[in-house]
């Protein structure tokens, strides 16, 4: 008889996930086939165990994912994380990986995205993360983080970001959740924080009458 060295349950799965062994569901992301294990996946997504259990079974125990949202190897790299725990998380992936916890129902995922979002958060992106935690307000509490942040990384800058070689406004949505939620202090006080929404709208709707009558 064999005599299998002993290993961690941590190791013993990721064992699984790289060497595919007796894996039972195959799928196909962007034309490029994936192979995993139901009982690992079902055991920690409600998605994949309706999936599974479900009318949305596959005969041929295939299951197609043309998300335009992801990469093959984001896919991945989420199943990664569904066998150990762990996963690659950095700023270049961090959305998707938020899309997928998001689409699958994995919290602990969403939460070990915004730790490390938490890490990283500074004046430069806590307008940026806030924008992608609307998104999922529902289901995360990115939004809720970065909008506690914004006293101490916004108090002497506008409502706009960087991002991809260009100036953003903050969008009409995430300017209200600001107006409603944002912390006021000594460094963002109501009146500063007001006179910067005033100007976010100058900015926003092109309207310069609308400064000058409020």
């Amino acid at each position: 008889m064999e005599i299998i060295e002993s290993k961690s349950l941590n190791e013993a799965f990721k064992n699984l996930f790289d060497t595919k062994k007796f894996s039972d569901i195959t799928f196909v992301v962007h034309g490029k086939e994936l192979q995993a294990h139901k009982i690992v996946l079902l055991t920690r997504s409600t998605v994949f165990e309706a999936m599974f259990n479900s009318n949305l079974k596959t005969k041929d125990g295939k299951h197609s994912i043309e998300d335009p949202e992801i990469t093959y190897e984001d896919f991945e790299n989420f199943l990664k994380f569904l066998y150990t725990d762990n996963c690659k998380i950095v700023e270049e992936n961090i959305k998707k990986m938020l899309h997928l916890s998001d689409f699958y129902a994995v919290k602990f995922l969403a939460d070990k995205c915004i730790e490390e979002i938490g890490k990283w958060l500074n004046a430069e992106n806590v307008l940026k993360y806030a924008e992608i935690g609307l998104l999922y307000e529902k289901t995360c509490s990115l939004l809720d983080l970065c909008l506690s942040k914004l006293p101490k990384f916004i108090f002497n800058q506008p409502l706009k970001y960087y991002s991809e070689k260009q100036w953003v406004l903050v969008s009409p949505k995430l300017s209200l959740k600001i107006h409603e939620k944002c912390p006021r202090d000594k460094n963002l006080t109501e009146d500063r924080l007001f006179k910067k929404i005033i100007e976010w709208a100058k900015d926003y709707y092109g309207l310069p009458q609308f400064y000058e009558t409020v």
